[in-house]
């Protein structure tokens, strides 16, 4: 079973859950998450191999069979009906689950995340695969130094980027480091999965739609907000998402954790979501 927390417990509001990305833990949304506790019960999830949670242990390194593996994690966590927020690696497992169990998802947002993080010929909207073979082999060896890096890349080209890069660092130094397990399966999944075209199904007429929550008739929302500035997600992919399904805000100057350097205006984005 997965770790997670409950900020209010005592809520009987609508369920907010919230999944973090790759080389963090559910603690990173705090304080952000805590502008939502007044309209609901909000729900922070950590992943396989993740702050509290134990990884999953398997052989495998084919990114979707540990996406599915993670996802039957999640859902043994996940409240009955949700909205559900996903940050970068956390959104992709995110719309995955939302495709497999729409019943169970009010709403979805994606911050800083894409349908698939990794270059082909026909999507350049994302890392190179060099790079990430790089990446995996590099956190293989030294993952400590690699983490490090990665957090500083967050920031990179963003509006004020070495105060946000200090503030990061300063508060994952407080945390348990994620487990090499949790890091390199990740990383797998962020290398293999492919959501392109189970989400324009899911935006189609052809779309499951969740009974209850959703009241037939209507779409599933599904939001993303991006920054910016990100290093890791181009701007260009928003030209791929159809405007008529999807809900789309930009956060000026914030980089790959809008979030953290730009709460106040990413839970404006979020709130005009939710509604």
């Amino acid at each position: 079973m997965l770790h997670h927390q409950i900020l209010n417990p005592e809520s009987t509001q609508p369920a907010l859950s919230f999944i973090h990305g790759w080389a963090s833990d559910s603690g990173i949304w705090l304080p952000f998450a805590e502008a939502f506790c007044d309209d609901y019960q909000v729900h922070l999830i950590d992943l396989p191999g993740f702050g509290q949670s134990p990884p999953i242990e398997m052989e495998s390194k084919e990114g979707d069979k540990l996406a599915q593996a993670w996802i039957e994690a999640i859902l043994q966590t996940l409240p009955d009906a949700t909205h559900l927020v996903g940050w970068s690696l956390g959104g992709l497992l995110a719309q995955r689950l939302t495709v497999q169990h729409p019943e169970r998802i009010l709403s979805l947002t994606n911050i800083a995340s894409t349908p698939k993080f990794v270059q082909t010929e026909n999507w350049p909207f994302a890392v190179s695969p060099t790079l990430m073979k790089d990446f995996i082999h590099a956190v293989s060896i030294e993952y400590g130094a690699v983490l490090k890096q990665f957090w500083r890349l967050q920031f990179q080209g963003s509006d004020e980027a070495r105060k946000w890069m200090k503030a990061l660092q300063t508060q994952m130094q407080h945390r348990s480091l994620p487990t090499l397990t949790g890091l390199l399966q990740g990383l797998y999944i962020l290398k293999d999965l492919d959501n392109r075209s189970l989400l324009q199904n899911l935006t189609k007429e052809s779309q499951v739609l969740p009974e209850p929550p959703v009241p037939q008739g209507k779409t599933l929302p599904i939001g993303w907000i991006f920054g910016e500035k990100d290093p890791l997600i181009p701007l260009e992919l928003t030209q791929t998402l159809l405007p008529e399904h999807n809900h789309i805000d930009i956060i000026q100057g914030a980089g790959h954790m809008p979030f953290f350097s730009h709460p106040k205006e990413t839970a404006a984005a979020l709130k005009r979501r939710l509604k």
